[in-house]
């Protein structure tokens, strides 16, 4: 059968794999045939065959990796031989993580605002939906402007942005095999606060003669 390697045919993918590991068995994958394609059961004018399989896992990264298929095939009219009855023949077949995580941003523009007492903003950065269905993953955040800062829960916050100024907030997320993605959107800086009016309580006025 055909190697799946990305040369013969192409490599699978884990995430379909992850919910479809039926598609591993040599139902799908092929099982071996004779020199000229036909298949080593059922009727035909050769002998009767007989076959065994047996697979061989090697890691790669996490979520990706290659199983070695040994098949071996044995001729039911020919006397055993070493190396020639039965014949074995090795099937690659990678798994492979070929994508980086996907970030989901709910929002590609954020309007924020000022403080009241003053004319920058301090934002707090959310964190991100990440999703990586073959391994784990970390992710990071920058921006193009501002003080940023994570504190040891490792909440983001970014400080001193100027008012009607925009910003770029830039997700970065790597999983384990390297694999790495990025997502943005703009924070716009606005001043969304009405004046506030602030009376003296303690003003008093002296009204005199004349």
């Amino acid at each position: 059968p055909a190697n799946y390697d990305n040369v013969d045919s192409s490599a699978l993918s884990c995430s379909f794999i992850s919910v479809n590991p039926q598609e591993l068995s040599p139902d799908s994958l092929g099982y071996p045939t004779l020199t000229d394609g036909t298949s080593i059961f059922g009727v035909h004018d050769y002998c009767d065959f007989s076959y065994a399989y047996s697979d061989e896992r090697f890691e790669i990264c996490e979520g990706s990796y290659e199983i070695l298929r040994t098949w071996k095939i044995r001729d039911l009219c020919q006397p055993l031989q070493a190396g020639v009855n039965p014949v074995e023949h090795i099937q690659l077949i990678q798994v492979l993580d070929e994508d980086g995580p996907e970030i989901e941003i709910q929002d590609s523009i954020v309007v924020y605002s000022t403080t009241p007492f003053n004319c920058v903003a301090n934002y707090v950065i959310p964190e991100p939906t990440v999703i990586d269905s073959c391994s784990s993953y970390k992710w990071s955040v920058s921006v193009s402007g501002g003080a940023l800062f994570q504190d040891t829960f490792g909440v983001y916050t970014v400080y001193n942005l100027e008012v009607d100024q925009d910003y770029t907030v830039t997700y970065r997320a790597k999983d384990a095999c390297g694999r790495f993605t990025r997502a943005s959107y703009l924070l716009q800086v606005r001043d969304l606060v009405k004046p506030i009016m602030k009376c003296d309580d303690e003003l008093r006025v002296t009204l005199v003669d004349g």
